[in-house]
Protein backbone atom coordinates (compact mmCIF):
# COMPACT_ATOMS: atom_id res chain seq x y z
CA UNK A 1 0.00 0.00 0.00
CA UNK A 2 2.98 2.65 1.11
CA UNK A 3 4.55 1.62 -2.27
CA UNK A 4 1.50 2.12 -4.37
CA UNK A 5 0.96 5.83 -2.67
CA UNK A 6 4.66 6.83 -3.17
CA UNK A 7 4.46 5.76 -6.86
CA UNK A 8 0.96 8.13 -6.93
CA UNK A 9 2.99 10.92 -5.58
CA UNK A 10 6.02 10.40 -7.91
CA UNK A 11 3.78 10.25 -10.84
CA UNK A 12 1.85 12.98 -9.95
CA UNK A 13 4.97 15.12 -9.34
CA UNK A 14 6.07 14.58 -12.82
CA UNK A 15 2.47 15.15 -14.08
CA UNK A 16 2.38 18.21 -12.41
CA UNK A 17 4.74 20.91 -13.22
CA UNK A 18 4.18 20.26 -17.05
CA UNK A 19 0.38 20.90 -16.46
CA UNK A 20 1.51 24.39 -14.52
CA UNK A 21 3.42 24.86 -18.11
CA UNK A 22 0.37 24.37 -20.18
CA UNK A 23 -1.80 26.57 -17.97
CA UNK A 24 0.79 29.30 -17.73
CA UNK A 25 1.39 28.91 -21.61
CA UNK A 26 -2.39 29.22 -22.22
CA UNK A 27 -2.90 32.37 -19.76
CA UNK A 28 -0.10 34.07 -21.34
CA UNK A 29 -0.93 34.02 -25.08
CA UNK A 30 -4.37 34.81 -23.70
CA UNK A 31 -3.41 38.01 -21.86
CA UNK A 32 -0.93 39.03 -24.77
CA UNK A 33 -3.61 38.59 -27.03
CA UNK A 34 -5.60 40.83 -25.08
CA UNK A 35 -2.70 43.14 -24.90
CA UNK A 36 -2.42 43.64 -28.37
CA UNK A 37 -5.88 44.03 -29.33
CA UNK A 38 -6.24 46.77 -26.63
CA UNK A 39 -2.75 48.66 -27.78
CA UNK A 40 -3.84 48.04 -31.64
CA UNK A 41 -7.32 49.47 -30.77
CA UNK A 42 -5.83 52.78 -28.92
CA UNK A 43 -3.22 53.35 -31.74
CA UNK A 44 -5.93 53.23 -34.58
CA UNK A 45 -7.77 55.77 -32.59
CA UNK A 46 -4.58 57.66 -32.09
CA UNK A 47 -5.40 57.49 -28.21
CA UNK A 48 -1.44 56.35 -27.84
CA UNK A 49 -0.26 59.32 -30.04
CA UNK A 50 0.31 61.78 -26.59
CA UNK A 51 2.38 59.31 -24.84
CA UNK A 52 4.20 57.78 -28.00
CA UNK A 53 5.12 61.59 -28.88
CA UNK A 54 6.11 61.99 -24.96
CA UNK A 55 8.57 59.28 -25.20
CA UNK A 56 9.79 59.78 -28.23
CA UNK A 57 10.65 63.57 -27.49
CA UNK A 58 12.02 62.08 -24.24
CA UNK A 59 14.27 59.74 -25.50
CA UNK A 60 15.59 62.14 -28.22
CA UNK A 61 16.62 65.07 -25.88
CA UNK A 62 18.17 63.29 -23.37
CA UNK A 63 20.74 60.20 -24.01
CA UNK A 64 24.30 61.16 -24.90
CA UNK A 65 25.54 60.36 -28.52
CA UNK A 66 27.85 57.57 -26.65
CA UNK A 67 24.92 55.62 -26.04
CA UNK A 68 22.85 56.95 -28.97
CA UNK A 69 25.94 54.83 -30.74
CA UNK A 70 25.31 51.59 -28.18
CA UNK A 71 21.88 51.15 -29.13
CA UNK A 72 22.67 51.45 -33.14
CA UNK A 73 24.86 48.44 -32.57
CA UNK A 74 22.25 46.66 -30.75
CA UNK A 75 19.43 47.27 -32.43
CA UNK A 76 21.46 44.75 -35.21
CA UNK A 77 20.67 41.97 -32.82
CA UNK A 78 17.24 42.10 -34.04
CA UNK A 79 17.68 42.43 -37.89
CA UNK A 80 16.25 39.29 -39.64
CA UNK A 81 19.21 37.90 -41.08
CA UNK A 82 20.80 37.76 -37.45
CA UNK A 83 18.21 36.21 -36.13
CA UNK A 84 17.70 33.51 -38.88
CA UNK A 85 21.30 32.77 -37.98
CA UNK A 86 20.11 32.52 -34.26
CA UNK A 87 17.07 30.40 -35.00
CA UNK A 88 19.20 28.12 -37.57
CA UNK A 89 21.75 27.56 -34.76
CA UNK A 90 19.51 26.58 -32.39
CA UNK A 91 17.73 24.33 -34.54
CA UNK A 92 20.72 22.73 -35.70
CA UNK A 93 22.01 22.11 -31.92
CA UNK A 94 18.15 20.91 -31.03
CA UNK A 95 18.84 18.30 -34.01
CA UNK A 96 22.11 16.94 -32.91
CA UNK A 97 20.35 16.66 -29.19
CA UNK A 98 17.48 14.10 -30.88
CA UNK A 99 14.86 17.03 -30.10
CA UNK A 100 13.79 17.10 -33.59
CA UNK A 101 10.03 17.91 -32.99
CA UNK A 102 11.12 20.86 -30.64
CA UNK A 103 13.52 22.38 -33.81
CA UNK A 104 10.54 21.96 -36.01
CA UNK A 105 8.80 24.15 -33.24
CA UNK A 106 11.56 26.56 -33.23
CA UNK A 107 11.74 27.31 -36.97
CA UNK A 108 8.09 27.04 -37.58
CA UNK A 109 7.28 29.91 -34.39
CA UNK A 110 9.88 31.86 -35.72
CA UNK A 111 8.86 32.08 -39.82
CA UNK A 112 4.76 32.69 -39.07
CA UNK A 113 6.56 35.64 -36.87
CA UNK A 114 8.49 36.90 -39.72
CA UNK A 115 5.60 36.32 -42.24
CA UNK A 116 2.82 37.82 -40.08
CA UNK A 117 4.59 40.94 -39.22
CA UNK A 118 5.11 42.51 -42.51
CA UNK A 119 1.24 41.86 -43.08
CA UNK A 120 0.00 43.13 -40.37
CA UNK A 121 2.16 46.25 -40.73
CA UNK A 122 0.59 47.06 -43.82
CA UNK A 123 -2.84 45.87 -43.04
CA UNK A 124 -2.96 48.49 -39.71
CA UNK A 125 -0.71 51.25 -41.86
CA UNK A 126 0.38 52.78 -39.16
CA UNK A 127 3.19 55.64 -39.84
CA UNK A 128 7.09 55.55 -38.10
CA UNK A 129 8.12 58.77 -36.71
CA UNK A 130 9.37 61.76 -38.81
CA UNK A 131 12.32 61.37 -40.98
CA UNK A 132 13.96 64.57 -39.88
CA UNK A 133 14.37 62.50 -36.37
CA UNK A 134 15.15 58.99 -37.95
CA UNK A 135 18.84 57.92 -36.91
CA UNK A 136 18.59 55.00 -39.60
CA UNK A 137 17.55 54.92 -43.10
CA UNK A 138 13.88 52.97 -42.53
CA UNK A 139 10.71 52.83 -44.79
CA UNK A 140 7.54 51.14 -44.57
CA UNK A 141 4.53 50.90 -41.93
CA UNK A 142 5.63 50.98 -38.09
CA UNK A 143 2.94 48.78 -36.76
CA UNK A 144 3.64 46.48 -34.94
CA UNK A 145 7.70 46.58 -34.80
CA UNK A 146 9.38 43.71 -36.43
CA UNK A 147 12.44 44.02 -34.63
CA UNK A 148 10.60 44.27 -31.05
CA UNK A 149 8.67 40.88 -32.01
CA UNK A 150 11.39 38.93 -33.48
CA UNK A 151 13.91 39.49 -31.30
CA UNK A 152 11.49 38.60 -28.83
CA UNK A 153 10.23 34.96 -30.20
CA UNK A 154 13.90 33.80 -31.43
CA UNK A 155 15.97 34.72 -28.06
CA UNK A 156 13.33 34.02 -25.80
CA UNK A 157 11.79 30.62 -27.15
CA UNK A 158 15.36 29.47 -28.19
CA UNK A 159 16.54 30.07 -24.06
CA UNK A 160 13.20 28.08 -23.20
CA UNK A 161 14.08 25.17 -25.80
CA UNK A 162 17.63 24.60 -24.49
CA UNK A 163 17.56 25.92 -21.23
CA UNK A 164 14.56 23.50 -20.74
CA UNK A 165 16.73 20.64 -19.54
CA UNK A 166 19.09 22.02 -17.51
CA UNK A 167 18.75 23.37 -14.32
CA UNK A 168 16.50 25.92 -12.62
CA UNK A 169 19.78 28.63 -12.54
CA UNK A 170 20.52 27.49 -16.45
CA UNK A 171 16.83 27.95 -17.06
CA UNK A 172 16.38 31.46 -15.28
CA UNK A 173 19.79 33.09 -16.30
CA UNK A 174 18.95 32.11 -19.90
CA UNK A 175 15.66 33.41 -19.93
CA UNK A 176 16.83 36.83 -18.06
CA UNK A 177 19.63 37.06 -20.96
CA UNK A 178 17.39 36.61 -23.89
CA UNK A 179 14.50 38.92 -22.18
CA UNK A 180 17.54 41.61 -21.64
CA UNK A 181 18.42 41.64 -25.17
CA UNK A 182 14.61 41.49 -26.81
CA UNK A 183 14.46 44.70 -24.32
CA UNK A 184 17.45 46.25 -25.21
CA UNK A 185 16.29 45.55 -29.08
CA UNK A 186 12.76 47.15 -28.37
CA UNK A 187 14.65 50.73 -26.67
CA UNK A 188 17.15 50.55 -29.57
CA UNK A 189 14.02 51.11 -32.22
CA UNK A 190 12.96 54.21 -29.98
CA UNK A 191 16.33 55.52 -29.19
CA UNK A 192 17.03 55.67 -33.04
CA UNK A 193 13.85 57.17 -33.78
CA UNK A 194 12.02 54.52 -35.67
CA UNK A 195 9.09 53.29 -33.82
CA UNK A 196 7.06 54.84 -31.17
CA UNK A 197 6.35 52.77 -28.10
CA UNK A 198 3.39 51.60 -29.19
CA UNK A 199 4.92 49.87 -31.89
CA UNK A 200 7.35 48.21 -29.39
CA UNK A 201 4.77 46.89 -27.23
CA UNK A 202 2.30 45.56 -29.72
CA UNK A 203 5.64 43.76 -31.13
CA UNK A 204 6.22 41.90 -27.98
CA UNK A 205 2.55 41.18 -27.53
CA UNK A 206 2.52 39.40 -30.76
CA UNK A 207 5.76 37.90 -30.08
CA UNK A 208 4.46 36.64 -26.30
CA UNK A 209 1.63 35.08 -27.96
CA UNK A 210 3.56 33.31 -30.68
CA UNK A 211 5.70 32.17 -27.97
CA UNK A 212 3.30 31.11 -24.99
CA UNK A 213 1.14 28.64 -28.38
CA UNK A 214 5.18 27.44 -28.90
CA UNK A 215 5.62 26.76 -25.49
CA UNK A 216 1.97 24.76 -25.23
CA UNK A 217 2.63 23.14 -27.54
CA UNK A 218 6.16 21.47 -26.65
CA UNK A 219 4.71 20.81 -23.25
CA UNK A 220 1.96 18.95 -24.27
CA UNK A 221 4.04 16.20 -26.57
CA UNK A 222 6.30 15.85 -23.49
CA UNK A 223 3.88 15.59 -20.51
CA UNK A 224 3.65 12.75 -19.02
CA UNK A 225 0.56 10.95 -18.87
CA UNK A 226 -0.84 9.02 -15.58
CA UNK A 227 -1.30 6.30 -15.47
CA UNK A 228 -5.09 4.90 -15.50
CA UNK A 229 -6.40 3.52 -12.62
CA UNK A 230 -6.49 -0.02 -12.42
CA UNK A 231 -10.02 -1.82 -12.04
CA UNK A 232 -11.08 -4.22 -9.13
CA UNK A 233 -11.50 -7.36 -10.38
CA UNK A 234 -15.34 -8.35 -8.54
CA UNK A 235 -15.44 -11.83 -7.01
CA UNK A 236 -17.65 -15.09 -8.00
Amino acid sequence: MQQRLRSSIAAVARYLPNRLALVAAIAGAAASLALFALIDEHALEGEFAPFDRAVYGWLQGLLPSALTTFFATVTVLGNTGVLLAVVATGGLVLLIRARTLEAIVLLVTFAACALLVPVMKYAFGLQRPDASGRLLDVSGPAFPSGHAALALAAYALLAYLLGRDGSRAVRVSALVAALAVAVLVGISRLVLGVHWLSDVLAGYALATVAVSLAILVVENMRAPRLAPRAKVSSGP
